[in-house]
This record gives C-alpha cells, sequence and structure tokens, in this order.
C-alpha cells in the first residue's frame, strides 16, 4: 500500500511539472482510460468483498443467498428510488413526482 502511495506521488510530481493548465498533459487521454480501468477494478473488488461478507453472514444465520441477494438488492433500490424522487421533487413539481411514479415501480 505504501509502494502504491509513493508510486502516486511521484507519477503526481511529474504530471505537475510537465504540464501547465493552458496545456492537457501528453498523453492525455490514455491517462484518462487508465483511470477509467482503475475505477471499474475498485468497483469490482468492493463488489466482491460484499457479495463475500452476504455469502459469510448468510453461512452464520443460516439464510439462503439468494434470500440476502433479492433483499439487499430490494434495499439498495429503495434507497435508490427514495434519492430519485427527493431530486424531481425539489427540482420540479409535483405533476413530474407523481409521473415518475407511473414510470419507475
Amino acid at each position: 500500500m505504501l509502494y502504491a502511495l509513493t508510486i502516486g506521488l511521484v507519477a503526481l510530481a511529474v504530471v505537475m511539472t510537465f504540464s501547465s493548465p493552458e496545456k492537457p498533459p501528453k498523453w492525455h487521454k490514455i491517462r484518462c482510460v487508465v483511470g477509467f480501468i482503475v475505477a471499474i477494478a475498485w468497483i469490482s473488488t468492493i463488489a466482491d468483498e460484499v457479495v463475500g461478507i452476504l455469502r459469510a453472514f448468510g453461512a452464520i444465520v443460516g439464510v439462503s443467498e439468494a434470500i440476502l441477494g433479492v433483499t439487499v438488492f430490494a434495499m439498495v433500490h429503495f434507497k435508490l428510488s427514495l434519492a430519485d424522487r427527493r431530486a424531481i421533487l425539489c427540482r420540479t413539481s409535483l405533476r413530474m413526482l407523481l409521473s415518475q411514479e407511473w414510470v419507475i415501480p
């Protein structure tokens, strides 16, 4: 972990030294693609860890993995739906919120 931090800070220093605000750094698009791939790798790693925790919890409690998966999926969907509906209500009108209720179950 310390090696990754050191390499990242050295790379940051190199980019900040050889670039300016007026001109993007050399190979800017390649760095964007690499950053996107690293973000996907982190998301995949975190998702694998969450699945592992759910499997362990299911084994300890004696609940089926399918039931735990559906329960977690439903909870996440519910939380996201609440956030979406609140954002729509704050930015638009009540009519827009009610019409969204018909589109997203």
